[in-house]
């Protein structure tokens, strides 16, 4: 069952969902030609206003996208996971269970279970001279359990380690080892900051 919250909503008639889906005011689901590759929704899945999910993206159960957020295609974004107001995703993500994501997400980024994600990201651009759409550069991988504070910027290919903090207002440009805590652009280890992160 669809249950539209507004005017000028459109879903895709190849749109594949197990039950009910919540659709908020001027929000759309799935392309013109997506019958190749539909959306793919979970079941107990809620969609804000002005929102638009692209072609061929798979959405698992529980989630929760909010407001004026983009979801572009051949995304595949796991169970429970939130994507708060105004955040976009590009094309070929994955993103994980029980992930918060706030921010922008550049193309082919790996985010694991359990990140917050509050930052933004960029590639590196290392030959300006090619065409925009082949710029295919690695992407950042976020492992398990890391948080990205806020206003975050990571550039390039980098890697945030499992359980990993990176403090608010960062530039990340080198791999954060695991347990670890990046902050005025040095490496400490976790414990150094026991009782205030952990």
């Amino acid at each position: 069952m669809i249950i539209k919250k507004g005017l000028n909503i459109y879903i895709s008639p190849a749109t594949k969902y197990i039950d009910q889906i919540e659709i908020g005011h001027s929000s759309i689901i799935g392309d013109y030609d997506d019958y190749v590759n539909p959306v793919k929704i979970g079941k107990n899945f809620r969609l804000g206003s002005f929102c638009k999910i692209s072609k061929n993206v798979t959405i698992g159960d529980d989630c929760v996208i909010e407001d004026n957020c983009f979801i572009y295609h051949d995304t595949k974004i796991g169970n429970n996971v939130r994507i708060v107001t105004g955040s976009r995703i590009s094309a070929r993500c994955q993103i994980g269970n029980n992930a918060i994501i706030n921010g922008s997400i550049s193309q082919r980024v790996i985010i694991e279970e359990n990140v917050r994600f509050f930052g933004r990201i960029a590639h590196s651009h290392y030959d300006h001279t090619l065409d925009w759409t082949t710029t295919a550069e690695p992407s950042p991988i976020f492992k398990k359990g890391c948080i990205i504070g806020v206003n975050t910027l990571i550039i390039g290919e980098v890697e945030i380690g499992e359980n990993s903090y990176v403090a608010a207002g960062e530039v990340v440009r080198c791999n954060i080892p695991p347990e670890s805590v990046y902050l005025k652009g040095q490496i400490f280890e976790k414990s150094h900051f026991r009782g205030i992160i952990i």
